[in-house]
């Protein structure tokens, strides 16, 4: 029996049972957030977030960011909030991304939010694309990884 291009999409589609399979998530967390920052230093990029309470608490908070490497990925509008000239359509989707491996030592905490700084490593980012997202309002999407190290190989 010849199978063509259909039936293996099929068969990939669902669980084997015939029931459609459930869309794997490429992250564990997804939060709202207020890119603040963003700083170019010798080796290191950072971005300077903040994450209303309200969708993120201090104990999740503390498991997923403190001390922790993280595949990170953020999604903003630069134009959100921006006001379209009467009549005018949008031609082009202005949403911009970004992907890297960050780490994390810390947060801290206010009133309504959490901040944090994510560090990525200078020479494995693209500078320009992140430089886009300062002063942004968008979403962070995240999975930690593992735990940071410093050099030495110590826990930070």
């Amino acid at each position: 029996m010849v199978r063509g291009r259909k039936n293996i999409q099929q068969e990939s589609a669902n669980n084997g049972d015939g029931k459609p399979a459930k869309p794997k998530k490429l992250f564990d967390h997804e939060y709202e957030c207020t890119l603040k920052s963003v700083s170019i230093a010798k080796d290191k990029a950072s971005v300077g977030l903040s994450i209303p309470r309200s969708d993120i608490g201090v104990d999740e908070a503390d498991e997923i960011f403190c001390g922790a490497q993280l595949r990170v990925m953020f999604e903003a509008d630069p134009n959100a909030g921006k006001k379209e000239p009467d009549g005018q359509t949008k031609l082009v989707e202005s949403s911009i991304d970004f992907e890297g491996i960050a780490t994390c030592s810390g947060y801290s905490v206010r009133t309504g939010v959490i901040n944090l700084s994510l560090q990525f490593v200078k020479s494995e980012v693209d500078l320009r694309q992140l430089g886009r997202f300062a002063a942004l309002k968008g979403k962070v999407m995240c999975t930690r990884t593992g735990d940071c190290t410093t050099h030495e190989g110590e826990e930070e």
